[in-house]
């Protein structure tokens, strides 16, 4: 519902222009539309204000990384990292990127410091699964990966790291049935289907 998103963003924009919510929300809308250079022109002008805003600090780093600007992207969610260290999600998507990138001993370090920020997260048995999948040690990836869908078993990256292991463990049929529940849940999504066709 973007319209409506749009219409309330610019209301509040003209009652306070200097509103980090709203300025961060257009730039979400904007960068939903690949328009980056604008969304990424809202987001300074909130770090410019407020230079820790860790919203502002983590939209910087997913618009620079949809652009393909890797070094950017990582400054930023690092930077993420250092104003707020307690917290996951900067973390992960740091490790989801770098992991992305194939640097993965850089990701192992913040897999290994996630897992002592937040031992029992499920999104640090996830961040651990990704990089063992990366590392291809598909037994332990399985065993991680199955923390996560214990407590949320429709999360749909999840299903497909678990049905990645599996089919690289020549469990084809385990495979199978966590790839169709991944594309039964995503049903727009490609991955889970091609997935699922290789596994068969």
């Amino acid at each position: 519902r973007k319209d409506e998103a749009r219409k309330a963003f610019t209301e509040a924009l003209a009652l306070d222009p200097s509103d980090a919510t709203a300025t961060l929300g257009m730039a979400r809308i904007e960068a939903s539309e690949r328009d980056f250079a604008s969304a990424l022109g809202k987001v300074d002008s909130v770090l410019t204000a407020s230079p820790s805003d860790l919203e502002a600090l983590m939209l910087k780093g997913g618009v620079l990384e949809a652009q393909g600007n890797s070094k950017g992207a990582e400054k930023a969610y690092r930077d993420a990292v250092k104003s707020a260290p307690h917290q996951v999600a900067p973390r992960l998507a740091l490790v989801s990127l770098l992991i992305s990138n194939h640097l993965l001993d850089k990701a192992k370090s913040e897999v290994e410091a996630l897992e002592k920020t937040a031992p029992k997260d499920p999104r640090s048995y996830y961040a651990k699964a990704m990089l063992l999948v990366a590392e291809r040690k598909f037994a332990a990836a399985k065993e991680a990966i199955l923390h996560v869908l214990k407590v949320a078993p429709n999360h749909v990256p999840s299903l497909i790291l678990a049905g990645t292991a599996a089919m690289e463990n020549g469990a084809y049929p385990e495979a199978q049935s966590y790839l169709r529940k991944a594309a039964y849940q995503a049903p727009d999504a490609i991955a889970p289907k091609r997935l699922l066709a290789i596994a068969y």
